[in-house]
């Protein structure tokens, strides 16, 4: 289309582009204040629910501490010498890597020397900490790691970021950066296990993680449906692989006990942690958490978070699952806003069609395409969220919806605008009808006051001349006597 062609039909639509304008400056006001984070959070775990992968090759063994196992110990937390021998008969299944997720920054004897011990013997045994918190919360407080282990560099981060609905999406691969930066647990068990694949891990482009072929993208505060997030360290979007419970488990005192298979723990990766509600502070949401169901949510133990976290790494690297990415801010409107304008226009140009000449069907037929365009984006976007892409999927339903809205109302205002011109054009019709009906009026009034004024002279003569003749008879009869 050539560019006289286009400024014509820029003059000729004036009033639908201003509406176009004002309705982008609702959509960017609408996302940009966060109005749709809350629906774009529910979409992603509904994604997440879809597209997670029915089965996998099974890497990590959870070892839990269970209510039972709690109540067998006098302080509730297995002391130093029960955990001592758990962890090493853990370390004769020659597992590639054991994550002690337990907060063990101070001694639990009797046994504290047995655990050293053992701390110090077993090479690919790795253990937490938070770095990061508030000083004071119970729940977000810094935890300090176990001193051994500590000096051993062989301790892992186990902060997470929690959306504001309280459900955590994001893998915070490292909790802090800089020079003195700790990974966190899933990546550090995860790191371990790729060795013996020959994978090492690696700066990529712009500072990013790499690992094998894969690099691991920054998340940053306004990527994906959020707005204006937290976005501190190196947080990436989470592909979540397991349903609630759904990694291969085992019970602490099992393990303690010897009664387990021989092979369990062998070339796997082993978490070990608390899978107890008493816990409080070590429970989270996840997108697996809400279900449409009808049931409760279920919260998902730190231990399930970072077999999560370890997983997902796994999976990326050995069977190609592809990380989850999120377009430029500007390609992210071109896609919210261009749905919206491209449907509007296709309304606006079938508006004089016979079928959407009576408003109610001009209501219910856009409404029914609105709603089926919707249906088959969302279709769309879910197959590109399988793909690696997370897309704005409310933003572009409601920037549709919007888009729609005031078409319809800008139709609807033409349509009154045309009515009150013809209307006008009717009146002045009507009004010239008049005009000439009164001078066709007048006109024969005079032709019939004329009429009345011959047929007057004509009696008055007619009078005038029987009188005459009268009189003239009664004058010859007088003559005739005289």
């Amino acid at each position: 289309m050539s560019n006289r062609k286009i400024s014509r039909w820029l003059r000729k639509n004036r009033g639908f582009c201003l509406t176009a304008i004002l309705t982008i400056v609702i959509c960017l006001f609408c996302r940009y204040m966060g109005f749709w984070q809350s629906e774009e959070l529910r979409f992603f775990d509904q994604f997440t629910q879809r597209v997670a992968p029915k089965s996998f090759q099974e890497r990590v063994v959870i070892v839990k501490i269970t209510e039972e196992d709690v109540k067998r110990f006098p302080a509730f937390i297995p002391d130093d010498l029960t955990l001592a021998k758990t962890l090493e008969t853990i370390a004769q299944q020659q597992p590639r890597a054991i994550g002690l997720d337990l907060i063990r920054d101070l001694p639990m004897p009797p046994g504290s020397n047995e655990l050293k011990r053992v701390f110090n013997n077993t090479p690919n045994l790795y253990g937490i900490a938070k770095f990061t918190g508030i000083k004071g919360d119970p729940f977000f407080s810094p935890i300090s790691p176990p001193h051994p282990l500590k000096s051993l560099e062989r301790v892992g981060d186990v902060s997470v970021v929690v959306d504001d609905d309280g459900v955590i999406r994001r893998a915070n691969l490292f909790p802090t950066t800089g020079e003195a930066a700790i990974p966190s647990l899933g990546l550090l068990l995860a790191q371990k296990y790729l060795e013996k694949e020959g994978v090492i891990a690696e700066a990529g482009t712009n500072n990013r993680l790499k690992l094998g072929e894969v690099e691991f993208p920054v998340f940053n505060s306004n990527n994906g449906g959020y707005i204006g997030v937290d976005d501190g360290g190196y947080q990436t979007l989470m592909r979540w692989l397991k349903p609630l419970q759904g990694f291969p488990q085992v019970s602490f005192f099992d393990v303690y006990e010897n009664r387990i298979s021989a092979d369990l723990f062998r070339d796997k990766i082993v978490l070990i942690g608390y899978w107890t509600t008493s816990q409080k502070r070590d429970l989270f949401y996840t997108p697996f958490s809400y279900v449409a169901d009808g049931k409760t949510p279920r919260q998902a133990f730190g231990l399930e978070i970072q077999a999560n976290f370890t997983e997902y790494i796994l999976q990326t690297v050995l069977n190609d699952l592809p990380t989850l990415k999120y377009l430029s801010e500007g390609l992210e409107l071109i896609w919210v806003l261009g749905w919206g304008l491209m449907i509007s226009l296709i309304i606006w140009r079938v508006r004089h069609l016979p079928v959407l000449k009576p408003s109610i069907n001009l209501i219910l037929i856009v409404g029914l395409f609105g709603l089926f365009a919707i249906m088959i984006l969302t279709q769309i976007q879910l197959f590109i969220f399988q793909s690696g892409w997370w897309l704005p999927v409310a933003a572009t339903n409601n920037s549709i919806r919007i888009f729609l809205l005031t078409t319809i109302l800008y139709i609807f205002q033409e349509r009154i605008y045309e009515y009150i011109e013809n209307l006008e054009e009717r009146v002045k019709e009507r009004t010239l009808d008049l005009s000439e009906a009164l001078e066709t009026i007048k006109e024969k009034q005079e032709q019939l006051i004329k009429q009345e004024k011959l047929a007057f002279l004509g009696r008055l003569t007619a009078g005038f001349c029987h009188q005459f003749k009268k009189s003239s008879v009664s004058i010859e009869v007088w003559i005739s006597y005289s």
